[in-house]
């Protein structure tokens, strides 16, 4: 059976990991009261590159190095996207105040980054339990 081509296991993967960021990260943003119409670009935008910045350099690291150098990447990563997306949505959100604003990036990714942990524990599982 033939592998896949990389790109596509790119491709993959960021819809596996986009896909419920946005659930996640939606559902605090109408919990933490931001209105939609108001945010909805700016968070989609958002999400967007910071999920391609952590496909391509998980994924690379990943390839790279296997699995366990990605699980010890995943906290670094996942720091930097806090503070990136801490910053763009402080000056970028509208409808709360700074504090809500801070309080909602941290928090929604915190609840991201569990999810993305939960999925590469999966995957390392998987891997190694065949």
């Amino acid at each position: 059976m033939a592998r896949p081509s990389i790109w596509l296991a790119y491709l993959r993967q960021f819809a596996v990991t986009l896909l419920p960021t946005l659930l996640i990260e939606g559902v605090l943003l109408l919990a933490f009261r931001f209105p939609l119409k108001k945010n909805g670009l700016v968070f989609l935008l958002v999400n967007l590159g910071t999920q391609l910045f952590l496909t391509a350099t998980l994924g690379r690291q990943l390839l790279l190095h296997g699995l366990l150098a990605g699980y010890a990447a995943l906290v670094p990563l996942e720091l930097a996207v806090a503070g990136a997306e801490t910053l763009l949505y402080l000056y970028l959100l509208r409808g709360q105040g700074r504090g809500r604003r801070v309080a909602y990036a941290l928090t929604a990714n915190a609840a991201s980054a569990l999810a993305g942990w939960l999925l590469l524990k999966w995957e390392f599982w998987l891997h190694f339990s065949s």
